[in-house]
């Protein structure tokens, strides 16, 4: 069981440093680009995420309003 977990966080950490070592590469005006891309993706998730709570909402109203009681 910890030889798993050994190799599970060895893993980790190659992944981590290719990962590292390919942000580092890039110049200073493709990381803004890729960081400004990122928040942008966040944004559009939090939005989408709102609407569509505010859907539901909006149905679970309507059905309630519809219902006979």
């Amino acid at each position: 069981m910890v030889k798993v977990i050994d190799d599970t966080i060895e893993v980790c950490k190659e992944t981590v440093n290719k990962g590292i070592k390919i942000w580092n590469s890039f110049d200073d005006n493709k990381k803004k680009f890729y960081i400004k891309c990122a928040a942008v993706a966040a944004f559009a998730l939090v939005v989408i995420g709102v609407a569509y709570r505010l859907g539901t909402a909006h149905g679970k109203r309507i059905a309630f309003e519809e219902e006979d009681f």
